[in-house]
């Protein structure tokens, strides 16, 4: 589902300060994304409407500390909440270019101070999501899901019975955040060898988290290819 300029405009003028979408830098994702790349939506490139589409929704959970109501800077404030980490493992899949937003509006680094709450809760939310997208013209039906962290994926597993309803799917990748670097490398020693991953890595060279991170999501986000 392409994005049109009526769409990506109503989208900015209504949530353009709380959404975004999955591209980092420059539309064609061809230039790798660490801690010191511009990490902007350019949202003034000739032809960007090309690559975003709304087949696929990346859902936080709530804005960190650094959000600050920017248009497009949700996702996209910088490297000290590892936005890099999250934009590089984006990047060559078909999410690059999806829509990106939260389920819940506090603003609250902690994910563990935020109450998820329960499953009446969780499905007014997604209720909400969906409804929003729809007043935006946005077509849901179709659409893959792609819950950043784990309290997200629980949010939406209670809301089940709404998405299936809505034919809407749901993958789970892991946070992004430092706080997670030690589930992400226990989660990536359970599924992966640095032999068998090195692909792109010179033979025998270690890993470092972001590239860990990297392989994870690529390799959850494989069946929306």
């Amino acid at each position: 589902m392409g994005v049109t300029q009526r769409v990506f405009d109503e989208v900015e003028r209504r949530y353009g300060k709380h959404w975004s979408w999955a591209v980092w830098g420059e539309a064609a994702g061809t230039v790798a994304i660490d801690r010191q790349s511009d990490l902007r939506f350019p949202a003034d490139e000739p032809g960007i409407l090309d690559t975003l589409h709304t087949n696929t929704v990346l859902v936080g959970l709530n804005p960190g500390n650094a959000f600050t109501a920017g248009v497009w800077e949700t996702f996209h404030t910088g490297s000290k909440h590892n936005d890099h980490r999250l934009a590089e493992a984006i990047r060559g899949t078909d999410a690059w270019g999806g829509l990106m937003a939260d389920l819940i509006d506090t603003v609250e680094s902690n994910s563990t101070l935020i109450d998820t709450g329960n499953q009446f809760d969780n499905e007014t939310r997604v209720r909400d999501l969906i409804g929003r997208m729809r007043d935006a013209g946005i077509d849901t039906r179709g659409q893959t899901w792609i819950a950043i962290g784990g309290k997200t994926q629980q949010a939406l597993d209670a809301a089940q019975a709404i998405l299936r309803h809505e034919e809407i799917s749901i993958l789970a990748i892991p946070h992004y955040s430092g706080a997670a670097n030690g589930a992400i490398v226990r989660r990536f020693a359970q599924s992966h060898s640095v032999t068998e991953d090195a692909r792109d890595l010179s033979v025998g060279q270690e890993l470092n988290v972001d590239q860990k991170y990297r392989l994870l999501v690529q390799d959850v986000l494989e069946p929306i290819k």
